[in-house]
């Protein structure tokens, strides 16, 4: 009887004790899946913020090259109102030497400067 009992009280403790170690087993098991889920979490979000930050230098890149796009046009549009000034501007220049021969005096005194000279002091 008393080898009975003792033989009761020691499974119930081997029981007890089995039952913490599951308990225990348990415990390390969520632990685990919850640091996993937590390294996922990070992982995840530093896919999302790499993805942004992808996005964003492909949208400043594309307004880069926009730019770019847009001041070669103002370039060549430049270029060609030059070339058009330049072939406008021989007209120009044989209109000037004219007024060049109009303005041109044989008399020294009529000229800008002629308060400088002393031969022509009034």
């Amino acid at each position: 009887e008393k080898k009975l009992q003792q033989a009761k009280t020691r499974i119930k403790a081997a029981e007890r004790a089995e039952a913490r170690a599951r308990a225990r087993e348990r415990k390390v098991k969520l632990q685990v899946e919850k640091k996993s889920a937590e390294i996922e979490a990070q992982r995840v979000n530093a896919l999302r913020n790499e993805r942004k930050r992808l996005e964003a230098i492909a949208a400043e890149e594309r307004l880069a090259q926009q730019r770019r796009w847009q001041r070669q046009q103002a370039e060549q549009k430049a270029a060609a109102d030059k070339a058009a000034a330049v072939v406008a501007q021989p007209k120009v220049k044989e209109k000037q030497p004219e007024k060049g021969k109009e303005s041109f005096s044989s008399n020294p005194c009529n000229s800008p400067s002629a308060k400088f000279l002393s031969t022509c002091k009034k």
